[in-house]
Protein backbone atom coordinates (compact mmCIF):
# COMPACT_ATOMS: atom_id res chain seq x y z
CA UNK A 1 0.00 0.00 0.00
CA UNK A 2 3.04 2.29 0.18
CA UNK A 3 2.34 3.59 -3.31
CA UNK A 4 -1.37 3.84 -2.47
CA UNK A 5 -0.81 5.66 0.85
CA UNK A 6 2.47 7.57 0.63
CA UNK A 7 3.87 9.17 3.78
CA UNK A 8 3.20 12.67 2.48
CA UNK A 9 -0.52 11.82 2.21
CA UNK A 10 -0.82 11.27 5.99
CA UNK A 11 -1.54 14.04 8.49
CA UNK A 12 -2.28 13.68 12.20
CA UNK A 13 -3.48 16.42 14.52
CA UNK A 14 -5.18 18.46 11.80
CA UNK A 15 -7.73 21.18 12.51
CA UNK A 16 -10.85 21.95 10.47
CA UNK A 17 -13.82 24.16 11.26
CA UNK A 18 -16.27 22.22 9.07
CA UNK A 19 -16.70 18.97 7.19
CA UNK A 20 -15.96 20.73 3.91
CA UNK A 21 -12.70 22.14 5.27
CA UNK A 22 -11.72 18.66 6.46
CA UNK A 23 -12.52 17.14 3.06
CA UNK A 24 -10.53 19.91 1.38
CA UNK A 25 -7.54 19.21 3.65
CA UNK A 26 -7.74 15.47 2.90
CA UNK A 27 -7.90 16.38 -0.80
CA UNK A 28 -4.87 18.65 -0.49
CA UNK A 29 -2.94 15.64 0.79
CA UNK A 30 -3.95 13.72 -2.36
CA UNK A 31 -2.74 16.63 -4.51
CA UNK A 32 0.53 16.96 -2.58
CA UNK A 33 1.21 13.23 -3.07
CA UNK A 34 0.56 13.42 -6.83
CA UNK A 35 -2.54 11.23 -6.58
CA UNK A 36 -5.12 13.79 -7.75
CA UNK A 37 -5.41 17.19 -9.38
CA UNK A 38 -6.61 20.23 -7.44
CA UNK A 39 -10.07 20.00 -9.04
CA UNK A 40 -10.65 16.64 -7.33
CA UNK A 41 -11.04 18.48 -4.01
CA UNK A 42 -14.14 20.38 -5.11
CA UNK A 43 -15.45 17.22 -6.82
CA UNK A 44 -15.40 15.38 -3.46
CA UNK A 45 -17.21 18.25 -1.75
CA UNK A 46 -19.74 18.44 -4.60
CA UNK A 47 -20.36 14.69 -4.29
CA UNK A 48 -21.33 15.09 -0.63
CA UNK A 49 -23.48 18.13 -1.36
CA UNK A 50 -25.32 16.23 -4.12
CA UNK A 51 -25.59 12.75 -2.64
CA UNK A 52 -25.42 13.26 1.11
CA UNK A 53 -23.13 11.86 3.74
CA UNK A 54 -23.10 8.21 2.70
CA UNK A 55 -19.32 8.55 2.92
CA UNK A 56 -19.56 8.29 6.71
CA UNK A 57 -18.65 4.60 6.83
CA UNK A 58 -17.89 3.77 10.46
CA UNK A 59 -18.07 5.47 13.85
CA UNK A 60 -15.76 8.48 13.57
CA UNK A 61 -14.70 7.74 9.97
CA UNK A 62 -15.58 9.23 6.58
CA UNK A 63 -14.20 8.19 3.19
CA UNK A 64 -14.72 11.10 0.80
CA UNK A 65 -14.23 10.38 -2.89
CA UNK A 66 -15.46 11.31 -6.34
CA UNK A 67 -15.34 10.02 -9.92
CA UNK A 68 -12.05 9.22 -11.64
CA UNK A 69 -12.72 11.72 -14.44
CA UNK A 70 -12.75 14.57 -11.90
CA UNK A 71 -8.97 14.74 -11.63
CA UNK A 72 -7.58 11.41 -10.46
CA UNK A 73 -3.96 11.01 -11.60
CA UNK A 74 -3.37 7.57 -10.05
CA UNK A 75 -5.13 5.42 -7.48
CA UNK A 76 -4.38 6.26 -3.87
CA UNK A 77 -5.66 7.44 -0.52
CA UNK A 78 -4.91 10.13 2.02
CA UNK A 79 -5.26 9.82 5.78
CA UNK A 80 -6.32 12.85 7.83
CA UNK A 81 -6.90 12.61 11.58
CA UNK A 82 -8.49 15.61 13.26
CA UNK A 83 -7.97 16.91 16.80
CA UNK A 84 -11.63 17.99 17.02
CA UNK A 85 -14.50 16.34 15.18
CA UNK A 86 -16.44 17.66 12.22
CA UNK A 87 -20.04 16.77 11.42
CA UNK A 88 -21.27 15.85 7.97
CA UNK A 89 -24.70 16.99 6.70
CA UNK A 90 -27.48 14.85 8.12
CA UNK A 91 -25.02 13.09 10.43
CA UNK A 92 -24.85 15.71 13.16
CA UNK A 93 -24.96 12.99 15.81
CA UNK A 94 -21.84 11.28 14.41
CA UNK A 95 -18.56 13.08 15.15
CA UNK A 96 -15.92 12.41 12.48
CA UNK A 97 -12.27 12.37 13.52
CA UNK A 98 -10.75 10.47 10.61
CA UNK A 99 -11.03 11.12 6.89
CA UNK A 100 -9.59 8.66 4.41
CA UNK A 101 -9.94 10.29 1.01
CA UNK A 102 -10.05 7.81 -1.86
CA UNK A 103 -9.00 8.50 -5.45
CA UNK A 104 -9.35 5.60 -7.89
CA UNK A 105 -8.53 5.38 -11.59
CA UNK A 106 -11.44 3.00 -12.29
CA UNK A 107 -14.24 1.06 -10.59
CA UNK A 108 -12.10 -2.01 -9.92
CA UNK A 109 -9.40 0.09 -8.25
CA UNK A 110 -12.13 1.95 -6.35
CA UNK A 111 -13.54 -1.27 -4.91
CA UNK A 112 -10.07 -2.62 -4.09
CA UNK A 113 -9.07 0.59 -2.29
CA UNK A 114 -12.32 0.75 -0.35
CA UNK A 115 -11.92 -2.90 0.65
CA UNK A 116 -8.35 -2.40 1.88
CA UNK A 117 -9.30 0.64 3.92
CA UNK A 118 -12.46 -1.02 5.25
CA UNK A 119 -10.32 -3.86 6.59
CA UNK A 120 -8.39 -1.32 8.66
CA UNK A 121 -11.54 0.04 10.30
CA UNK A 122 -13.72 -3.07 10.20
CA UNK A 123 -14.06 -3.49 13.95
CA UNK A 124 -13.66 -1.44 17.10
CA UNK A 125 -10.27 -2.97 17.89
CA UNK A 126 -8.78 -2.22 14.45
CA UNK A 127 -10.20 1.29 14.47
CA UNK A 128 -8.87 1.93 17.98
CA UNK A 129 -5.37 0.91 16.81
CA UNK A 130 -5.57 3.32 13.88
CA UNK A 131 -6.86 6.14 16.07
CA UNK A 132 -4.17 5.62 18.72
CA UNK A 133 -1.20 5.87 16.34
CA UNK A 134 0.98 8.78 17.39
CA UNK A 135 3.09 9.32 14.27
CA UNK A 136 2.86 9.39 10.49
CA UNK A 137 5.39 6.55 10.40
CA UNK A 138 3.22 4.40 12.67
CA UNK A 139 0.16 4.89 10.43
CA UNK A 140 2.25 4.21 7.32
CA UNK A 141 3.64 1.00 8.80
CA UNK A 142 0.24 -0.19 10.05
CA UNK A 143 -1.44 0.41 6.69
CA UNK A 144 1.36 -1.37 4.85
CA UNK A 145 1.22 -4.38 7.18
CA UNK A 146 -2.52 -4.63 6.57
CA UNK A 147 -1.89 -4.65 2.82
CA UNK A 148 0.84 -7.30 3.15
CA UNK A 149 -1.47 -9.67 5.06
CA UNK A 150 -4.51 -9.02 2.83
CA UNK A 151 -2.86 -9.47 -0.51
Amino acid sequence: MSDILPMDAIELGAEADSWSMAVARAGELLVKAGIAEERYISAMIDMINKHGSYMVVAPGVAMPHSHSDKGVIRSGVSFLRLTKPVYFPGKEDQPIYLLIAVAARDNTAHLDLMGNVAAMISDDSSLAKVMSCSSVEEIYTMMNKAEDTDG
